[in-house]
């Protein structure tokens, strides 16, 4: 009997709308292999064009401003008490 590879060309040198990597990649998840054999090394170029990664500068830490942060603390508190007063108001009994 004939093996796949015989028979014809392996699925993904075929062509198609996808790259050969992406191809081998759906190949693996498909997990058929009677239906269709992984990808062998020899099918990917052999130079790669990768490129170390770019690190980028990270901003200098600024100061907190705690003055900012009470301000806006106490202005949420006086919010809460005037709606408080406001509702207590428009709820009492006569």
């Amino acid at each position: 009997m004939f093996s796949y590879r015989e028979m014809k060309p392996h699925l993904c040198d075929q062509p198609m709308n996808l790259t050969r990597r992406a191809c081998c990649q759906l190949v693996l998840f498909l997990n058929d292999t009677e239906r269709v054999p992984p990808c062998s090394t020899s099918m990917f170029p052999s130079t790669t064009s990768h490129k170390p990664p770019i690190y980028l500068v990270e901003p200098i830490e600024e100061s907190e401003d705690h003055l900012t942060f009470f301000i806006g603390i106490f202005m949420l508190m006086i919010i809460a008490l005037a709606f408080s007063i406001g509702l207590s108001k428009m709820t009492k009994p006569k």
